[in-house]
Order: C-alpha cells, then sequence, then structure tokens
C-alpha cells in the first residue's frame, strides 16, 4: 500500500477489530489514543511510517496485545512503563524513533515477552537488571543507544536468546562469564559493541579479559568484540567453536601469542585481530581455514616469516 495522511480516530467504533497493520505506508501525525478502546485489538503494526508525537499511554489499555509494532518513526518522549500492564504482548519493536528515556524496569512484567526491539533510539541510563526475568526472550535489541554502565549478569539466565545486540552505546566493564551460560549462541557480538544467535556489543568501552567460557557456546557463528578496550590474551577455547563464520577482536589491547587453536575453526570465513598487541609468529595451523575471505593481522608485533601453508588460502 501507499498511504498518506493521518490515522483516523473513528477506528475506534470497530470494536471487533482484532488487527491493525499500516506499515510501510506514509501516514503521518500521531497515534489517536481513541485506539485504546478496542478491546479486542490484538496486533498493531505502524512501523516505517512517519509518526510523530509520543505513544499514547492509553494504549495500556489494549490488555489482549501480543504484538506492538512502532519502529522506523519519529516518535519521541519517553517509554510509557504502563504498557508492561499488557501481560500478553509477546512481541514489542519500538526501534528507530527518538524516545529519550530510561528503560523501565517494570518491563519485566512481560514474562511472554519474545521479542524485545528499542535499538535506534536516544534511550540513556543503564541496563535494567531485571530484563533477566524475561526468560522467554529470543531476541533483545538495545545497540544504538547512550546507554552506559556495566552488562548486568543477569542477562545469562536468557536461555532462549538468539539476538542480543548492544552495541553503539557507552557500555564499560568487564564482559560477565555468566553469558558463557547461553550455550546455544549463534552469533555473539560485542565490537563496535541458551539459545543466543546475535550478541552487539561493539563499539563501547568494555574492558577486562575475554572470559574462556565463551568457548562454551559451541553453536556460535559469529563472535564480535571488536574496537573496545579488551586486553589479555585470546583464549585457546576459542578453538572449540566449531561453526563459527566471524571471529572479530581487532582494535583492542590484546597481547600474547595467536593461538594455534584458531585453525579449527575450519567454518571462519572472516579473522580479524588487527590493531591490537599481539606478538609472536603467524601459526602454520591458519593454512587450514580453507574458507577464509578476509585475514586481517596488521597493526600488532608479529614477527617470523609469513607460513607458506597460508597460500592454501585460495578465497583470500
Amino acid at each position: 500500500m501507499n498511504l498518506y495522511g493521518t490515522i483516523s480516530p473513528v477506528l475506534e467504533n470497530l470494536s471487533s477489530l482484532r488487527s491493525i497493520d499500516l506499515s510501510y505506508n506514509a501516514l503521518t501525525a500521531t497515534i489517536p489514543p481513541q485506539l485504546s478502546q478496542l478491546p479486542r485489538l490484538q496486533i498493531l503494526q505502524l512501523s516505517h511510517n512517519q509518526l510523530q508525537g509520543t505513544i499514547p499511554t492509553a494504549l495500556s489499555a489494549c490488555r489482549s496485545l501480543f504484538r506492538f509494532s512502532l519502529s522506523y518513526n519519529q516518535l519521541h518522549g519517553s517509554f510509557p512503563p504502563s504498557l508492561s500492564e499488557c501481560r500478553s504482548l509477546y512481541d514489542l519493536r519500538l526501534s528507530y524513533n527518538q524516545l529519550h528515556c530510561s528503560i523501565p524496569p517494570e518491563l519485566s512484567h512481560l514474562t511472554s515477552l519474545k521479542i524485545l526491539h528499542l535499538g535506534g533510539n536516544n534511550l540513556t541510563g543503564t541496563i535494567p537488571s531485571e530484563l533477566g526475568m524475561l526468560i522467554q526472550l529470543q531476541s533483545l535489541y538495545i545497540h544504538t543507544n547512550n546507554l552506559e554502565g556495566t552488562i548486568p549478569k543477569s542477562l545469562g539466565n536468557l536461555s532462549g536468546l538468539t539476538n542480543l545486540q548492544l552495541g553503539k552505546n557507552s557500555l564499560h566493564g568487564h564482559i560477565p562469564s555468566e553469558l558463557g551460560m547461553l550455550t546455544q549462541l549463534q552469533v555473539l557480538s560485542l565490537g563496535n559493541l541458551s539459545g543466543l544467535t546475535d550478541l552487539q556489543l561493539g563499539k563501547n568501552s568494555l574492558h577486562g579479559h575475554i572470559p574462556p567460557e565463551l568457548g562454551m557456546l559451541t553453536q556460535l557463528q559469529v563472535l564480535s568484540l571488536y574496537s573496545n578496550n579488551l586486553e589479555g590474551t585470546i583464549p585457546r577455547s576459542l578453538g572449540n567453536l566449531s561453526g563459527l563464520t566471524d571471529l572479530l577482536l581487532g582494535k583492542n589491547s590484546l597481547h600474547g601469542h595467536i593461538p594455534p587453536e584458531l585453525g579449527m575453526l575450519t567454518q571462519l570465513q572472516v579473522l580479524s585481530l588487527y590493531s591490537n598487541n599481539l606478538e609472536g609468529t603467524i601459526p602454520k595451523s591458519l593454512g587450514n581455514l580453507s574458507g577464509l575471505t578476509d585475514l586481517l593481522l596488521g597493526k600488532n608485533s608479529l614477527h617470523g616469516h609469513i607460513p607458506p601453508e597460508l597460500g592454501m588460502l585460495t578465497q583470500l
């Protein structure tokens, strides 16, 4: 569709309405609070429009709502904590607006929530530890905000998580070893920051060591910790991540040798270790990575010969 104009408040007269999907149009003005008069409304999808104003607090009266998407609009103001009264919600998407507030701890009351997308706003404050109570959560996007503080250890309780994106904030502190409990993790991205498939924490100020427990995340496909302040050595346990396709550890302060165990990552396509303090020689075992298309080792203190085994990497 190519609808434009405003959302008519007369929709409140359609008392039996269960679903409103007006996504991907050119709708403007504000969201009419009269939509709260639709007691049977289960789905409200208004994403990818040009809606302005605030999120009406009155929408919390839609207690049957289980899918609520307002992403990619121009909404501002705060996140109504009263939405936590919509206990049937399992899909809540408010990404890429202009919301300016903290993340309400009351969201922990939405115990059926599987998808929570709040990325691309102006959220401030810390990540509430209460989010660790959302044990049904599969996808958590809080990236590209102004969040600060540390990563709550309680996120390690989200054993069903498949996507966790916390990148492009001002987070600091250590990477909690509790994240090693997310044993189904497929994508772990802590750079330019148990079923996790996508965890992004990139471009933060995380420091400390890379927890060796991350080597337990045997379903991991992408591990991105680049552009932080991580130090210490690269854990040999990362060689256990047999399904890994992308390993991005560049722009940190890692030291020590490149573990030869990385040569066991036969699915690897991208290996980025540039701009660290790594030393020693390039392991011959990297020649086993036959699918490698990108190998970035520059800006380190490596020495010795380039192993002839790298000549086997015909996809580079």
